[in-house]
């Protein structure tokens, strides 16, 4: 759901992104 939005984001946003999305991932 990101990839289109990472290309104008750094690193360091996407490293938050993905420790986000790995909670999510247990959560659910």
């Amino acid at each position: 759901p990101y990839r289109s939005q990472e290309a104008n984001w750094g690193p360091e946003t996407l490293s938050i992104i993905d420790a986000a999305e790995a909670l999510i991932n247990q959560v659910a």
